[in-house]
């Protein structure tokens, strides 16, 4: 990729903001800046020294836990100078509390050259069962057989994130239970990842799955295509949920006021039997989540946490 000019804001975030509440700014401002040419997010302004900074959503490229020293500054970086102050007016519009600087130029950079250097294979396991999340321009390992290649472009899903790994162990766990030939589900799809990774699993085992992204961000659509031809799956693409199709297995990772909001149509798409599982629920409010999306016909299974994000697990009566 030639390197091209840069411009960036600082997004100055409130002192003592929670863990929890950047955790979920984060996800807002990384999906706001997707609307943009969008290159990149600087991470919190974590600084791990002389010249070195990590890029991207929280936690999605880089495991900072213990490294440098958290500051109440971000930095989001674009292509284009009027991007950057069309981002800023919308994020302060929508978020008083925050401010955001003029955009700055940076100079030119290769993005993509220096996203690489901080993505590596990730290897999700639960019990004897395991998925290695790779890198598109890395090699896959030997073991575990099955696997996933990943170009994480501007989506979300590089199997970094807390809520990848939950949804994905509730997969390794609840795949004995499924039938031979079934329908998967991917709502809010990003990348992809999470479809991919379970047809993966489920080829090595020797079963056969039916899966469709839906995602409703035209950009991570196009991105989960890309990694479908990738690894050569067959995934099926769509912005909305059709209503009349019906699933064995869903994943839902999404913020939980978007599971919230599509409740019913969720339960509608699962088959009696059949698994549902929620994540981008922080962990403080899994309780209180689960009281708001529990419904007749839908057992809860049981509430997974990883750092201060958790996952939900239900079974359709």
């Amino acid at each position: 990729m030639k390197a091209k000019s840069s411009f960036y804001v600082r997004v100055k975030l409130p002192a003592g903001t929670a863990s929890e509440t950047r955790e979920v700014l984060s996800e807002i401002i990384t999906r706001v800046a997707s609307r943009f040419s969008f290159q990149g997010q600087e991470d919190w302004a974590v600084t791990l020294g002389a010249g070195e900074k990590v890029l991207g959503a929280e936690r999605e490229f880089h495991d900072l836990t213990g490294k440098g020293t958290v500051t109440d500054e971000l930095r989001v970086y674009f292509a284009k100078k009027a991007d950057g102050a069309a981002f800023g007016k919308i994020l302060t519009g929508a978020i008083e509390d925050l401010k955001v600087s003029a955009p700055r130029e940076l100079g030119k950079k290769d993005w993509m050259k220096e996203w690489r250097k901080h993505y590596r294979t990730q290897v999700v396991k639960e019990g004897r069962a395991a998925l290695a999340i790779v890198p598109a321009w890395k090699k896959a390992p030997l073991r575990p057989a099955a696997h996933v290649k990943i170009w994480p472009g501007q989506a979300f899903g590089t199997g970094t994130h807390a809520t990848t790994r939950l949804c994905l162990r509730s997969y390794l766990r609840e795949a004995p239970a499924l039938p031979n030939k079934f329908n998967l589900l991917d709502f809010g799809a990003g990348t992809g990842v999470l479809a991919l990774g379970a047809m993966a699993l489920a080829t090595a085992a020797g079963a056969r799955v039916t899966a469709l992204a839906v995602e409703s961000d035209p950009e991570a659509l196009a991105q989960a295509g890309k990694n479908a031809r990738l690894n050569r799956r067959k995934l099926g693409l769509s912005r909305k949920l059709a209503k009349a199709k019906r699933y064995e297995f869903v994943f839902a990772n999404v913020l939980a006021p978007v599971l919230l909001k599509f409740r019913a149509e969720l339960f509608a798409a699962l088959r009696p039997g059949g698994f549902l599982v929620l994540s981008g629920i922080l962990a403080s409010e899994a309780e209180k989540f689960s009281e708001e999306f529990a419904q007749d016909g839908l057992e809860l299974l049981g509430i997974q946490v990883e750092g201060d994000w958790a996952s939900l697990e239900w079974r359709r009566e």
